[in-house]
């Protein structure tokens, strides 16, 4: 889609998303996706089921207090589905629900069963000082199922950073003290910030 030339720039000094990289979020799966975002504006459309809603609650479970977080409201009605994602559902990768008649309850298919990791990463430019990085990571182990389970970790970073810099540190668990080196600000003044969320 074509912007129209009258569409005025943003103010330069705005701070505005610039890109969102998923690993292992919902069916984003196998890699890490990168979706660079117009500093104009952007539109995300496509059918049902093409994870519109999924990269809406990722941006979302990053900026969002887990108190707060309300996953799937972009594709919420009633209110009937509110039910059907969690942190764990986007972590594991739910892709499909069916009835089991046998024991009479709906159950889930998961794209990653085992112990599995899942990063969003979002960059933030404001066109005069460096890119700001936030990001979630995520690991759950074999066997969970709550969002107990899951052990995460929220990084804020003045510099422009890539999930691939940190997967080697969450893919087997989150390693905090072994997170900071690969984050090239981690050793200078500015510092990295990492924390777990309570």
């Amino acid at each position: 889609m074509t912007l129209p030339l009258d569409l005025p720039v943003p103010a330069t000094g705005q701070w505005r998303l610039a890109e969102v990289q998923l690993a292992n979020w919902g069916t984003f799966d196998g890699k890490i996706y990168r979706l660079p975002i117009a500093r104009r504006g952007h539109l995300v459309t496509g059918p049902s089921g093409s994870g519109k809603s999924s990269l809406l609650d990722a941006i979302a479970a990053v900026l969002t207090p887990d108190k707060w977080l309300r996953l799937n409201q972009a594709a919420q009605g009633s209110g009937a589905r509110a039910d059907q994602r969690s942190l764990v559902s986007y972590v594991r990768g739910a892709w499909s629900r069916t009835v089991d008649d046998d024991e009479d309850r709906v159950v889930s298919q998961f794209l990653r069963t085992g112990a599995t990791w899942s990063g969003i990463l979002l960059r933030l430019e404001s066109g005069t000082t460096q890119p700001v990085t936030l990001a979630r990571l995520f690991f759950l182990r074999a066997g969970g199922s709550s969002n107990a389970d899951i052990n995460d970790v929220c990084v804020l970073e003045r510099s422009a950073i890539d999930l691939r810099d940190v997967e080697p540190f969450v893919r087997k668990g989150v390693e905090v003290r072994k997170l900071r080196p690969p984050v090239p600000e981690a050793l200078g003044t500015s510092g990295v910030r990492i924390h777990r969320r309570a």
